[in-house]
């Protein structure tokens, strides 16, 4: 047996823990996890489970819940850039007793909220994620059928939305890119859209939001609340994927978007739905993954990013507004969003009220279903969903022309 039960089997086990949750210092906290934790070899699924049904560990979810509301206090001061992997990792590691408890018990739905939680905000202990292994399993629980459910697809209604008080010209279209020609807009630090590129994706066919809802829906994911990011009244919250498509994209009670966020790694199965795009062999850097799902009217205000981006629409319609780098789009002086511009794009006003409109030369891109949107880094970019939308980002900093 691992013996990384010894530290929920020590005498001293419950006297920490009321020390943890009396504000004890963090240097305290991360003395238990470096002694006790990990320097161990790494845990398995099954290595949990004997644990957690060992009559010698049975930790009770009160003593769960006090380990995780003192982790997650650490947790939030601070940035979350700044947050220990220690501390993290301890996240994961309680979570996944907690969530083997709940099973044992049979409660699936609250111990895959459990697991997803850690998912989000723990860390892989050894490279071994075991946190997934449990969601994939509960997942299958949760849905009536093992198989995965496909209701009948419904393309969305495209809503016209102008900004004719810019002066845009559209982005170059092209279909079949060759790898070549796509190295060659590399060189040229230049967007285009590549038309039906996805249409072999198995999500082409399949991801719809009712498709989330049947089959991933309970699942907890962060959600954004608000029209947008520099909104004062903007904040995140974690929902069911079901609850937040009922509300957010079906009913549409108040804007709510599932914004770039690493749904692939959180739930691997959906890796099965998508093929790896030829034009991404340029990349000598780690590729980031990122997706996004939302009703029609959320927007991403004018930003620009540090990776070279390909943007995959699967589903519905999205329109990008696109400048070049070297324009002056008055960014906000604080650090938290110096990416992002003071312009709002989409006011009649705009070009009035910035005259750098009237000099610049903008681009407008709109995306159908299985067009691929190729973004240099730094361009400046507006995105507004025409409709309810699902796509998949690919970020990557290098590439084999720099």
């Amino acid at each position: 047996m691992v013996s990384i039960a010894t530290i929920f089997t020590s005498p001293t086990f419950k006297e920490d823990i009321l020390c943890l949750n009396l504000y004890v210092e963090y240097n305290m906290m991360k003395d238990i996890i470096a002694r006790d934790v990990f320097s161990k070899p790494s845990l398995s699924l099954g290595d949990v489970c004997t644990l957690c049904e060992n009559a010698q560990w049975q930790l009770e979810i009160e003593e769960c819940n006090i380990v995780l509301d003192t982790l997650w206090e650490q947790m939030n001061i601070g940035d979350w850039k700044d947050v220990s992997q220690s501390i993290r990792k301890f996240y994961s590691l309680v979570s996944a007793a907690k969530a083997t408890i709940l099973i044992i018990a049979e409660h699936f739905e609250a111990a895959l909220k459990v697991c997803d939680l850690g998912i989000i905000f723990g860390y892989p202990l050894h490279d071994c994620n075991f946190l997934k292994e449990i969601g994939e399993e509960l997942q299958s629980k949760t849905v009536k059928t093992l198989s995965q459910q496909i209701p009948p697809k419904h393309q969305p209604i495209k809503q016209k939305h102008d900004c004719l008080h810019l002066k845009l010209q559209t982005v170059p279209i092209i279909t079949d890119m060759s790898l070549e020609r796509f190295i060659q807009c590399l060189i040229d630090n230049k967007p285009v859209v590549i038309q039906n590129m996805l249409q072999h994706w198995p999500a082409f066919e399949k991801w719809t939001p009712e498709f989330f809802m049947i089959n991933h829906g309970s699942r907890y994911v962060p959600v954004e609340i608000g029209s947008t990011y520099t909104s004062k009244t903007w904040t995140q919250t974690l929902m069911s994927i079901k609850e937040f498509i009922q509300k957010h994209v079906f009913k549409k009670e108040q804007v709510g978007y599932l914004a770039q966020y690493d749904i692939l790694s959180h739930i691997p199965c959906l890796r099965n739905d998508i093929m790896d795009l030829d034009y991404l062999s340029v990349s000598e850097s780690d590729v980031i993954t990122n997706f996004w799902l939302g009703p029609e009217g959320t927007v991403s205000p004018l930003h620009n990013d540090p990776y070279h981006n390909m943007f995959c629409q699967i589903y519905g319609f999205k329109r990008f507004i696109l400048y070049d780098p070297s324009a002056d789009m008055n960014p906000h002086s604080s650090h938290l969003l110096s990416n992002t511009s003071q312009i709002d794009l989409e006011n009649p006003n705009a070009s009035a009220l910035f005259p750098i409109l009237l000099k610049e030369k903008g681009f407008v891109a709109e995306l159908n279903p299985g067009d691929v949107l190729y973004m240099p880094p730094k361009w400046w970019h507006h995105v507004r969903s025409l409709s309810e939308s699902i796509s998949v980002s690919f970020w990557f900093d290098k590439s084999c022309c720099q």
